[in-house]
């Protein structure tokens, strides 16, 4: 939805979705690299990241990206993105919500968007810079349903 309204807004938008990149993993294997936050999946991932950086934006907007390395976020501001954000709806201090990787990560971007009042202050011991947010609506998917 956040997307969606960007583009709606005339921006350019290019997704980077980490959904195909576990998909092409079967099996134990998937189940491995999920819960080690690691292995295949995750580079190729953080590897499309830096790749769609290559094209050129100004800003980056990650969502719930437990995935993402400090080094992939390193090098994006290197090769010029101006301006990163990292959101997500989720408390980051469950352990399903985070990973070793997006912790090291977080303090690296520009604003941590979160929904939870507990997290402001544990994030902002991390050195993070953080926003709390209520939560999204949109009004095409959140509205009184016709017969």
């Amino acid at each position: 939805m956040r997307r969606d309204t960007l583009v709606r807004m005339g921006h350019d938008v290019e997704s980077v979705d980490l959904t195909p990149f576990v998909e092409a993993e079967h099996g134990l294997q998937r189940k491995l690299q999920w819960h080690s936050r690691s292995g295949r999946f995750v580079r190729r991932y953080n590897a499309a990241l830096t790749a769609a950086a290559a094209r050129g934006f100004e800003l980056l907007w990650i969502e719930k990206g437990v995935f993402v390395w400090p080094e992939t976020i390193a090098t994006l501001r290197a090769s010029g993105v101006q301006t990163m954000v990292h959101y997500s709806p989720d408390n980051y201090f469950i352990r399903q919500n985070r990973s070793r990787h997006v912790m090291r990560a977080l303090p690296g971007f520009d604003l941590v968007v979160t929904t939870k009042t507990a997290n402001v202050p544990r994030l902002q011991a991390l050195g993070v810079r953080c926003f709390l947010s209520g939560n999204a609506y949109d009004p095409d998917v959140h509205r009184p349903r016709r017969g």
